[in-house]
């Protein structure tokens, strides 16, 4: 997926926007926070930054970014790795360990209750999700459209 060209679909894709494709637009500002189940933050003691610590592999910004930001001594060794994000959610759902979770992602477990901020500070990150589009996929009247209604 990461050295697709344009092709007859409309996707949506994790990065900076660098495509090839004619139609780009992000879906929104990636920001990501400390969080944490409920569950785990009742039987748990102590700081946050000393309970158990779950990653997600990729390009998402991970716990070296959050200490270089936001300091803490060294780099924390996550307990749990995941492959994708979905699957790193689930695991902070499940009361696993601190998630480095994604704002616009996360929200609704947030607004739900199963998922608490840990703390005020945030790591700002200049990749995001974007919808990408190429020619042969929608017209320009058709891309005008699609993104008016997402606004």
């Amino acid at each position: 997926a990461h050295d697709a060209g344009e092709d007859e679909v409309v996707r949506i894709r994790y990065g900076v926007g660098d495509w090839p494709h004619a139609y780009k637009r992000p879906l929104y500002s990636e920001g990501s926070v400390p969080l944490a189940s409920p569950e785990l933050i009742g039987r748990r003691g102590g700081h946050w930054s000393d309970w158990p610590r779950i990653a997600c592999s990729g390009p998402r910004p991970g716990w070296p970014d959050w200490v270089a930001c936001h300091g803490g001594g060294s780099t924390p060794v996550p307990h749990l790795r995941f492959d994708t994000f979905l699957s790193a959610l689930g695991a902070a759902r499940a009361g696993t360990g601190v998630l480095l979770g994604s704002l616009p992602l996360c929200d609704q477990d947030l607004a739900a209750g199963r998922l608490v901020r840990m703390g005020r500070d945030h790591l700002d990150h200049h990749a995001t999700y974007w919808m990408i589009a190429g020619q042969d996929a929608v017209s320009r009247t058709q891309w005008a459209e699609l993104t008016r209604i997402m606004t």
